[in-house]
This record gives C-alpha cells, sequence and structure tokens, in this order.
C-alpha cells in the first residue's frame, strides 16, 4: 500500500503530459502564433524558414514520478527529433520558481492556482507584455479531480467539522488553494486548525500513517482510502469553488525562441492525441498500473478512469473562471492584491489544440 499511495500522491493529469514529453514527441512544424511553421510564401515575400527542431532541447519539469509505461503503451509519441530534458520538483512552488529563473523551459503539471499566485507574488504587476511566463495549454477532467477527505475515525462528517484538527496539504497550487477555499468555506482560518504542510509526493503514506485528520488532495489518492472505508469526502472542488485544471506553463524566454515554440506546438498537438487513446485502453491502462506502479487490483481501473483528462485550449471562459477565483482568493486573504489573471495566458495555441481535439475525436468536459 505504501507504493501505491506514494505514487498516487501526486497531480496525475500533469504528470502524464511530462512522460510523453520525455518519451519523445514527433515534432510537427508550427508558426510562432500556433499555426504551421512552414507557411508558404505569398508572392514577392520571402519564404519563413522552418526551424531546425533537431538542435531543440526542451527543458521540462515536473512534479514526482511519472507514468512511461502508460505513454510507451500508446505508441503515439515516438520517433521525435528534439531532445526533452527534465527535472523532477518537490512541489508547484520550487517549480515556478526554476520556470522564473529560466532553469527550466515549461513545467507541465501546474496547478492553475500556481501561476496566480507568482502573478501575484511578482515584484511588478503581470501584463500581457511583461509576464515571465504563459499558460499555453489546460488540462480538465470530466470528473471532480480535487477532494477533502476526513479519517472516518476523526468523526469529522462535514467542513462544519474541522475545527481544531490536523489539517495536511502542500504548498504553491490548487491544492493550497483547497486548503484555503475550505476554511472559507467553513467560516474558520488557518489559526482554526493545524495545518500540517507536507510533499506533493508524501499525501497518501501522510494520510495512511494517521498523521492528519484530514487531507487536501486530488481524486486518485483517495480511492483506495474511500474503497476500504479508512475515509470520507467532505468537500470537492465544485463545493467551494475550485476550477481544480491543470496548467502547461512556458516561460516567455522559451516562447519567443522560434524554434522552441515549433516544438511546443507539436507537443500539444500530440498530446490531444494520446488523450484520445487514453479512454479506449482503460483496462490495459489499469493493468500497467498493477504491474509497473504496484497499484492493487481492487482499485487500478477505478484509478484508471479518475486520472483521465483532455487538453483544452485556454478560452476566455476559462480565463474568466480564473479571474473570479483569484478574486475570491483576495477576499479570502490568500493575496493581497487583485490580479490580471488574462496576463498569463497565451491564446496563440488554441487553434492548435482545437484542431487537434477535432481530428482525434477527444470529448470536451462538459463544465
Amino acid at each position: 500500500m505504501k507504493g501505491f499511495t506514494s505514487r498516487l500522491a501526486r497531480n496525475r493529469r500533469g504528470v502524464v503530459i511530462l512522460v510523453a514529453l520525455s518519451l519523445g514527441l514527433t515534432a510537427a512544424a508550427c508558426s510562432s502564433s500556433g499555426g504551421s511553421a512552414a507557411t508558404p510564401a505569398k508572392s514577392g515575400t520571402a519564404a519563413v524558414a522552418t526551424p531546425d527542431l533537431s538542435k531543440v532541447t526542451l527543458r521540462l519539469g515536473q512534479i514526482t514520478a511519472s507514468e512511461s509505461a502508460q505513454i510507451k503503451a500508446s505508441g503515439i509519441f515516438d520517433d521525435t527529433p528534439y531532445k526533452v530534458s527534465w527535472s523532477t520538483f518537490a512541489g508547484p512552488a520550487p517549480m515556478m520558481t526554476a520556470l522564473l529563473a529560466n532553469a527550466i523551459d515549461a513545467g507541465v503539471n501546474f496547478g492553475d492556482v500556481s501561476v496566480t499566485l507568482a502573478n501575484a507574488n511578482g515584484s511588478t504587476p503581470w501584463t500581457a507584455e511583461n509576464a515571465p511566463a504563459k499558460t499555453i495549454g489546460v488540462l480538465a477532467t470530466t470528473y471532480p479531480i480535487y477532494e477533502t477527505i476526513a479519517t472516518t475515525k476523526s468523526g469529522i462528517t462535514s467542513l462544519a467539522d474541522i475545527k481544531g484538527k490536523r489539517y495536511a496539504y502542500n504548498n504553491g497550487g490548487n491544492i493550497q488553494a483547497q486548503y484555503l477555499l475550505d476554511l472559507k468555506k467553513a467560516g474558520l482560518t488557518p489559526d482554526d486548525v493545524t495545518p500540517i504542510v507536507i510533499q506533493a509526493a508524501t499525501q497518501g503514506s501522510t494520510f495512511a500513517a494517521g498523521a492528519t485528520d484530514v487531507l487536501s488532495t486530488s481524486t486518485s489518492v483517495a480511492v483506495p482510502f474511500i474503497a476500504e472505508g479508512t475515509a470520507r469526502v467532505i468537500a470537492t472542488q465544485d463545493d467551494i469553488g475550485l476550477p481544480g485544471l491543470n496548467a502547461f506553463v512556458a516561460s516567455t524566454k522559451a516562447l519567443k525562441d522560434p524554434a522552441k515554440r515549433a516544438a511546443f506546438s507539436d507537443v500539444l498537438t500530440r498530446l490531444t492525441k494520446f488523450y484520445a487513446w487514453y479512454p479506449k485502453n482503460l483496462p490495459a491502462l489499469a493493468k500497467l498500473s498493477e504491474t509497473v506502479g504496484n497499484v492493487p487490483a481492487k482499485y487500478s481501473l477505478e484509478e484508471a478512469k479518475a486520472i483521465g483528462s483532455y487538453l483544452t485550449p485556454t478560452t476566455p471562459e476559462i480565463i474568466a473562471k480564473e479571474q473570479a477565483l483569484a478574486d475570491l482568493l483576495v477576499e479570502g486573504g490568500v493575496i493581497k492584491t487583485k490580479v490580471d489573471v488574462s496576463a498569463q495566458y497565451d491564446q496563440s495555441f488554441n487553434a492548435v489544440i482545437s484542431a487537434g481535439n477535432a481530428a482525434n475525436g477527444v470529448p470536451q468536459p462538459t463544465s
């Protein structure tokens, strides 16, 4: 169970992205606007050179381990002409620090709140012109991916019961926002609970060890505890107004490099193929989870279903939801000043993502 819970203790959707990249993605030429890189020259104009992707190395950040066997099984991301190197971080906060320092080119599994927190904590307000990083694609799921669970022995049955209890979460992203919004929903402050800040990779093991009464986490981490009857869900992201999206965030410096921008466009295109493949192969993916990740067979199919994701464009509707969340975080004292979240997005890849989803028949979330 230990290997299972530590493996589950992360935001799995974004991690899947990283693995896809780490195994190599076939490069498709694209332009700096997210279209085809080899744009035909109009009469009387110079031809636009196709970037040489063989000289590109994308430096990518991830949080905890990845699911390489799943992507390898799909066969979708073979034969890449460009290289990928990656680093693993203990959570979204240190990964954001690395991104803003240009130590990596992108973080592939940020919670959307991570970017808002970086924006709010910047020395100067982010604008469309000066923002050091941009979200270029968003991951969402049909099911709520974030839940707050409590041990059954604690007697907690709702958020109203968490006062005076031990509450574990990790910093820098959606799970921290979940914790804070839970408190707000319950009419409490951090002084009303015993906060326990943990690393993303130790969420499941911390809960299993009885070191906390309450845990903000992802659905995949909660699966075994709910199934065994040792925990109950006391709130979901929908209950507290958390969009619960994941963000593929690239540094502005990397986005200004035509070759890296072309590689990013190909990454997003091929990920739409992966997410079309994923729900059609749940039994095989569940079996892989058992053999590769030591997931008990009785949980593996449910876990595979829980982490299914869809790549979506950074639409105006999503940005509006993120602005409402940012405003709520200001109201709750999580961030000190109002931020313009639109500065955090590069919407020029939207057509690439939409075309990939349409071509591969990827169903989109309904909310």
